[in-house]
């Protein structure tokens, strides 16, 4: 695949400004990712992306599995385009195990303050 371009500054780090680059947001030093239906299944970042936030979003058929296979996240937020029915499966894995998540569906919204 392709190499990942992640949004850094001149010293490698996180950029303190808001910049995007493909699925990838910098903010104020928080990396934020947008994960949609364009990743790949076989899709591996060796090491792992830290990432603060992932975003999932027009993703119905993920699995903590395959989210986890990339990504080393702190938070993850079910955008509205998934509903709560369509995304029940994935909630019920993310309980079970622990993983700190919030699900936006029926017009919920959720703030990240930094």
């Amino acid at each position: 695949h392709s190499e990942t371009v992640l949004p850094l500054d001149k010293y490698g780090k996180i950029a303190p400004f808001l910049e995007k680059k493909g699925d990838f947001i910098s903010f104020n030093g928080k990396l934020i990712v947008l994960y949609g239906d364009n990743h790949s299944d076989k899709l591996i970042y060796q090491p792992k992306i830290k990432a603060d936030f992932l975003i999932l979003h027009e993703n119905k058929k993920r699995r903590l599995e395959e989210l986890c296979r990339c990504y080393d996240f702190g938070f993850l937020i079910v955008d509205g385009s998934i509903s709560a029915y369509k995304s029940s499966d994935l909630r019920a894995e993310l309980d079970k195990n622990g993983v700190k998540y919030h699900s936006v569906s029926g017009g919920k919204y959720y703030d990240i303050w930094f």
